[in-house]
């Protein structure tokens, strides 16, 4: 950003956290995110704190932010939560989320170790090693607000680590220039202008915390693993956590891609459930409360099983404890335990790196054995077990979006017909993924040929011979000469409407009809 190389940034979440970064407009992909099993809005700071970005200092007199609706059934809703984040976030000052993790750890740390508030500075000045303090996070109580104190420290502490291997650079920093790299990098941020604001003691605190995290970050790990932690996203312990058992991960995952390609379901199942099974026991990794039979599960998912049979025979607590291990646990963290494994490999220059690919992560996402089926997911089929059904019943073996649109144009005779279809559901779904809803922007034209059977008013023409294709009521054409005396009808695969047509006899009394119009 400082070289100003970079016209488009795609952030997460963190952007909320105060990152020096500003830009002339903000896209919102989506102002909720799911929590205790349920989708809520993201709350009016962080909002102010995201919205905060946009809008560059001495460049722009405004800043723009935008939150695009394609689903003309939802748009209602998405607009009312954005005038209503947008009311409410006014007058709020912004607050660097940096300041926010770091008090909250503190008031964290207080409780976990029965510090009095007035006594917590000096205690954190004088033990620089109470971070190795295995009491702190892991083994807890049973009790449910203990856990989710211990769930949040943890989390709040890797989010911790993330911001300090993102701004000290360089990661072979010698320990005894921590402090100075840090004052050097915040001395202009949202943190330090925060920090202005609090009482002295408060401000003190959150200076000695973060100092003495970092300097404790660095005693006790390599510049290999802060690499590791770095180039995959993940706090100290989870970081390391992936690191330590790398080649028995990256091998697991190796066998995964090699089941992907092979569109062996079975293996790619197995592969996945092992992975599970290695990565699951680093909390980071995995849901606290896991549904009864999570690898069967697991399995089926992966397998493209329908999700109605997953939660069959489950009681109401166990149907919601599944639907949250699959969508927290396998399309979140399983998901990225994957991909930090492959980054970590690349980075490391692992022996076997060559072997990863996204296998692993189109089939934990989408919840399909195949690329394929993954990619049609991806466009917008809402059916897992159509886009396994479609992709076997025409062959599909593409491996990215242009494969996937050759493949569509390939088959658009087949899959415009709903006679095709096994299931009229999945029809249904299949027209709403393969065009825009509500016409709100121009489709892409594309060119198409099909040879089609004429009903011929007397002698077939010479084969050869050009034509002119009158489009007539639905997909009923008119076949003509060139000098638009008619010939014979047909009907047409796809819709006429709208495109240019033209033809030329074929054999067998065909027609090759040639169309070049609005769709893929």
């Amino acid at each position: 950003m400082d070289a100003r190389r970079l016209s488009v940034v795609v952030a997460s979440p963190t952007l909320a956290q105060g990152i020096d970064l500003a830009c002339s407009v903000l896209i919102f992909r989506s102002l909720r995110r799911y929590e205790n099993e349920e989708w809520v809005p993201i709350s009016a700071a962080e909002f102010a704190n995201v919205v905060g970005r946009a809008g560059r200092a001495f460049v722009d007199l405004d800043g723009i932010a935008v939150l695009p609706t394609f689903d003309a059934k939802s748009r209602s809703q998405h607009h009312a939560i954005f005038n209503d984040l947008i009311a409410e976030s006014r007058g709020q000052r912004l607050l660097s989320g940096l300041a926010q993790v770091i008090w909250q750890i503190g008031k964290e740390l207080r409780q976990k170790l029965n510090v009095r508030e007035d006594a917590f500075l000096e205690y954190v000045l004088n033990h620089h090693d109470f971070w190795a303090d295995t009491g702190l996070i892991g083994e807890g109580g049973s009790a449910d607000d203990d856990d989710k104190v211990e769930d949040s420290l943890e989390q709040h502490i890797a989010d911790l680590d993330v911001a300090l291997f993102s701004l000290i650079e360089p990661l072979d920093t010698e320990v005894e220039n921590i402090a100075t790299a840090l004052d050097e990098v915040l001395k202009d941020s949202l943190w330090k202008r925060t920090l202005v604001h609090l009482p002295d003691a408060q401000r003190d605190l959150e200076h000695a915390l973060l100092t003495s995290r970092a300097e404790w970050l660095w005693r006790f790990s390599t510049m290999k693993q802060r690499e590791a932690c770095f180039y995959s996203g993940l706090g100290r312990k989870p970081g390391l956590f992936i690191y330590e058992q790398l080649d028995t991960l990256v091998d697991v995952l190796c066998a995964l891609q090699a089941a992907v390609a092979a569109v062996d379901g079975d293996a790619a199942a197995d592969a996945v459930v092992q992975f599970a099974q290695l990565v699951m026991p680093e909390p980071f990794f995995s849901v606290r409360k896991l549904p009864d039979n999570w690898e069967g599960a697991l399995a089926g998912w992966v397998k493209g099983t329908a999700f109605s049979e997953l939660l069959s025979g489950r009681k109401a607590r166990d149907a919601q404890r599944m639907q949250a291990f699959i969508q927290d646990g396998v399309v979140f963290r399983l998901v990225w335990a994957a991909e930090a494994a492959r980054v970590q490999a690349i980075k490391t220059d692992h022996p076997r790196q060559g072997e990863l690919g996204d296998g692993p992560a189109f089939v934990l996402t989408y919840g399909v054995p195949t690329i394929p089926a993954a990619l049609l997911c991806q466009m917008g089929f809402a059916s897992r077990v159509g886009a396994v059904w479609v992709t076997r019943q025409l062959t599909a073996s593409f491996t990215d979006t242009d494969g996937l649109h050759e493949w569509l144009r390939e088959n658009d005779a087949f899959l415009s017909d709903p006679d095709f279809w096994g299931s009229d559901d999945h029809h249904l779904m299949w027209t709403h993924a393969a065009a825009p809803s509500g016409g709100e922007y121009p489709q892409p034209w594309s060119h198409k040929s099909q040879d089609v059977s004429v009903k011929w008013n007397n002698s077939v023409p010479q084969q050869g011979t050009l034509t002119r294709i009158i489009p007539g009521t639905g997909r009923t054409v008119t076949v003509c000469g060139l000098d638009i005396s008619p010939l014979g009808t047909a009907q047409l695969p796809f819709n006429p409407h709208g495109a240019a047509l033209d033809g030329r006899v074929a054999s067998g009394g065909k027609v090759q009809v040639h169309y070049f119009g609005p769709g893929g």
